[in-house]
């Protein structure tokens, strides 16, 4: 073992630095979250308000595929050292409450100051082309005595998040659905100042949960991180839709089940059983101590274990399934527990929230437990990788497979 590259997090938790960007660099890796990066954790839905202490909800967490790809140790690290899209050299822009034209390929700004109107002394920054993969990390200063307050959209939009007097901040905005993304600061009838430090793209599937008694606890114990579900009504939804590319998947998530009643782990989609092309992960189906593996093209079928995992159990729990073979896997700690036979229909897997910790956002099948690692794959992995995968899981979840 090296030293773990979140030491800096959880000093107690030590798998190899290299597992975690060998199975990040897998072609087919499509997502992971970590709930040992803290970096990438923040209570708000906004990001404005970084996760630190045990117990805190956690209302937004960040992709980390492409950081632990890259190398980088924490989340942090890699927004650092994205390009910022205002342009290379470009000094930040300040000012007061005023109108700004900008131009994110040369990084280009003009400034036409306003008078303090309401909802239109605003320096506004737009033609950022949409990436549904993505957010937009937003640093900026307030320097002046009053309140800036940001604004997606148009300068009557509703404020997004608002900057108090003498305080630096970062938060995340969402692209656009017309095609560009658009944000505003303003004074709102006050002169305002401020400076925007940096505008930079952080792709990923990202989680994100607006309401406040929907979020899961990030817990810390032993050396131990996860996310706590309430068996309530967590969830945390992919902020963007998943455009599947194919008709293959393997999930593979390390989580404790703390009661024996039927709920779901991770969903594609509003409804696993209702709509095509979609997949979960089940846990208790029967209210009992079985897991099970829903893959689904234009029919589902199911592969659904023995009842050996009454609670409370920690487990490795991987799903894998290709539409077009009628694969449909389900595998624990490590090995092949069933199978589904059945026709699955055709097609790919479909173009969908990916919904983790309950049904359709907290609707219905909430799970109660805690997760340690969650990935996705489009492919039904085999060999090194799916071993490299469900080691690094089971390390993440504090056991031995």
């Amino acid at each position: 073992m090296v030293a773990s590259i979140f030491a800096t997090q959880q000093p107690n938790y030590n798998p190899s630095a290299d597992l975690n960007r060998v199975v990040a660099s897998i072609p087919s890796n499509l997502f992971m979250y970590d709930p040992y990066d803290t970096t990438s954790l923040f209570q708000d839905n906004l990001g404005t308000t970084p996760v630190t202490t045990d117990d805190q909800q956690a209302g937004l967490r960040l992709d980390v595929r492409l950081a632990r790809a890259a190398g980088y140790a924490t989340m942090a690290a890699y927004v650092a050292a994205q390009p910022e899209l205002r342009g290379t050299g470009v000094t930040a822009l300040v000012g007061t409450a005023g109108a700004a034209t900008y131009n994110p390929s040369t990084g280009v700004a003009t400034t036409a100051r306003q008078s303090g109107v309401a909802n239109q002394s605003t320096i506004s920054f737009s033609g950022f082309v949409t990436n549904s993969l993505g957010l937009y990390a937003l640093d900026i200063e307030n320097t002046g005595a009053t309140n800036v307050v940001v604004r997606q959209g148009g300068p009557s939009n509703s404020v997004y998040v608002s900057i108090p007097a003498a305080t630096r901040m970062t938060c995340y905005a969402l692209a656009g659905t017309s095609g560009t993304m658009t944000f505003g600061c303003s004074g709102d009838n006050q002169t305002a100042a401020f400076t925007i430090h940096s505008i930079k793209e952080v792709a990923g599937y990202h989680g994100a949960q607006a309401t406040s008694t929907k979020r899961p606890k990030w817990k810390s114990s032993g050396g131990i991180c996860s996310f706590l579900w309430d068996g309530l009504d967590d969830c945390l939804p992919t902020i963007a839709t998943i455009v599947w590319p194919n008709d293959t998947v393997t999930i593979s998530i390390g989580a404790r089940r703390l009661a024996n009643l039927s709920s779901l782990l991770i969903e594609f989609s509003a409804s696993s059983t209702s709509n095509a092309g979609t997949f979960a992960i089940i846990v208790a189906p029967a209210n009992d101590g079985t897991y099970s593996f829903r893959s689904t093209g234009t029919s589902a079928i199911s592969a659904t274990s023995a009842n050996s995992y009454s609670s409370p159990v920690t487990n490795v729990l991987t799903g894998q399934g290709r539409i077009s073979t009628d694969t449909c896997l389900l595998r624990i700690n490590g090995a092949q527990v069933a199978s589904a036979s059945g026709d699955q229909g055709s097609g790919n897997f479909g173009s969908y929230v990916l919904n983790i910790g309950s049904r359709n956002n907290g609707v219905s099948a909430p799970f109660n437990g805690h997760t340690y690692s969650e990935m996705g794959f489009t492919a039904v992995l085999a060999g090194v990788d799916l071993s490299n995968a469900e080691r690094l899981a089971a390390q993440m979840s504090g056991i031995s497979i």
